[in-house]
């Protein structure tokens, strides 16, 4: 009796090593059913949600080198709090962020969970040719990718802080865009949903007049618009703006 007691006892300090010596299972990153970052969606009346999504920072674990499952960790995360998909932001036209945006373009693949990923291009470097060529790049590479996200049949894309590229001009920010970028979008056969990321209104304010003199700059080479901060800031009511000024 005494023996077999031992036995067991023994077999369970076994199987406690057993469990103690093996590896943890990695987390995810995916957050319960019930958390306070999930957040009510009743309201998007079919909007999708995207997060902006720091290319140059990367996975918790690696940064630029980490494997395409730690991307995978955070598609699931992101998908667990509601999210439809990263807006990439794109800084650089070098290896690092190539190799980084092909890993997290073949996450979304292998995962086939319907997220969906664009860029938004934050180019950080005044080499205006450069910039113009990555983007006509990355687009042709990704934009009928399935995981790219399309808007009314074309590949979505963004600028931050577009209007003020050039010497900080509006003016001459969207002559660049016009003369420069968009022919040679049309030279690749590319015709993107441009929504880009303008700066003007809030520094003016937020006021409705600046609102309606952006759209109006822009014309027809942006079939959108987004603004960054402006919700948040002291001046507020930033989308109200756009959405009021979209149905004038």
């Amino acid at each position: 009796m005494q023996f077999k007691q031992l036995s067991c006892l023994l077999a369970g300090i076994a199987a406690s090593a057993g469990i103690a010596g093996a590896p943890a299972p990695e987390k995810d990153f995916r957050l319960p059913e019930e958390t306070f970052f999930r957040q009510n969606t009743d309201f998007r009346d079919n909007r999708r949600v995207f997060a902006w999504y720091m290319v140059c920072i990367g996975p918790y674990n690696g940064g630029w080198d980490a494997p395409v499952e730690e991307y995978k960790k955070q598609i699931r995360m992101a998908q667990s709090m509601g999210i439809d998909g990263f807006g990439l932001d794109v800084m650089r036209p070098n290896r690092q962020y190539k190799e980084a945006i092909a890993k997290i373009f073949q996450a979304a693949r292998e995962l086939d969970s319907g997220f969906k990923l664009f860029f938004k291009f934050d180019y950080g470097s005044r080499d205006y040719e450069e910039q113009v060529a990555d983007m006509v790049a990355l687009l042709k590479q990704y934009g009928q990718d399935k995981c790219y996200e399309q808007y009314q049949g074309k590949p979505l894309a963004g600028y931050y802080g577009v209007d003020l590229v050039i010497e900080e001009n509006p003016s001459k920010s969207v002559k660049w865009w016009r003369d420069k970028v968009a022919p040679a979008l049309k030279a690749a056969n590319l015709d993107i949903f441009f929504v880009p990321t303008t700066f003007v209104q809030a520094r003016k304010g937020g006021r409705q007049e600046a609102v309606d003199a952006s759209v109006a700059e822009w014309g027809d080479l942006a079939q959108g618009m987004s603004i960054w901060q402006i919700q948040t800031s002291p001046f507020g009511g930033g989308l109200q703006l756009l959405e009021r000024q979209a149905q004038a």
